[in-house]
């Protein structure tokens, strides 16, 4: 049985390499990639994993930093507090360096004004 769910998980794997997503977001998106990827290295072990799920993350900030990421403002799945969730994660499983703590701060502040405007439109 476990060489068939194996060769099952190496066959999602393949797909989810495969696939271009059309958006960032966590839910379908390159943090979704990031995050199974993340999780295929937490149950294996396989460093190989661990390099994928930061190579998705670091694409998407690079997006991000250049205003070009493909979020859909503050909302958790498909916007930045998926980022920032991803971005914590990793810094607290030590998968990227605390460093990033700055980059942590802009996208909390991005995350408020972002929030505050869609409240405003909202009720206006």
């Amino acid at each position: 049985m476990k060489g068939i769910a194996e060769k099952q998980l190496n066959l999602i794997t393949k797909r989810i390499m495969e696939c271009n997503p059309a958006n960032d977001s966590l839910f379908g998106g390159e943090l979704a990639k990031s995050l199974f990827f993340y999780y295929r290295y937490e149950t294996s072990g396989e460093e190989q994993y661990a390099d994928l799920a930061v190579e998705k993350l670091r694409f998407v900030l690079e997006a991000f930093n250049n205003n070009e990421a493909r979020l859909m403002g503050p909302y958790y799945c498909n916007g930045i507090s998926g980022l920032l969730y991803i971005l914590i994660l990793y810094i607290k499983k030590e998968l990227i360096a605390d460093t990033l703590k700055e980059d942590i701060a802009l996208l909390a502040n991005q995350l408020l004004e972002t929030a505050l405007l869609g409240i405003e439109e909202d009720f206006n």
